[in-house]
């Protein structure tokens, strides 16, 4: 059952932060590797699809970073310590879309853990709405 979420003041905190870390560090690692942006929601929360032999995860308050079997895990605090952590730049442009998130590296990205385990419900619930969807 999904969690409904009531406190919504840290609900957009909690998914500004995620966001920012999606747009600013995720997709610019994978594009920098592949010219390709796209993420998608995993059991933990948001992730890359492998690239490089490597994937970049958002799970609840920490980045995640699996390269091979080895996986490294560091809490989620700043936008430079994020793309420090998976060795990226946290200014990188795509040059795919316009970023639409805080851009200043070392300001602090506040992550509730109860909310973002309801979002990562609410995300893994529209990945799989969205899979019934298209099988049909």
């Amino acid at each position: 059952m999904l969690s409904p979420i009531t406190d919504i003041d840290t609900y957009v905190t909690t998914r500004t932060s995620w966001h920012t870390l999606a747009e600013r560090v995720l997709a610019p690692a994978r594009h920098a590797a592949t010219g390709r942006i796209g993420l998608r929601p995993s059991a933990a929360g948001v992730t890359t699809p492998p690239f490089d032999g490597r994937t970049l995860t958002i799970t609840g308050t920490a980045l995640e970073m699996t390269d091979g079997t080895a996986t490294t895990r560091s809490p989620i605090t700043t936008l430079r310590a994020a793309a420090e952590a998976v060795g990226t730049d946290p200014g990188a442009d795509t040059g795919v879309f316009t970023p639409t998130t805080p851009a200043d590296p070392d300001a602090t990205l506040p992550v509730d853990p109860t909310i973002a385990e309801a979002l990562t419900d609410w995300f893994t619930f529209g990945q799989r709405v969205l899979a019934d969807f298209g099988a049909s």
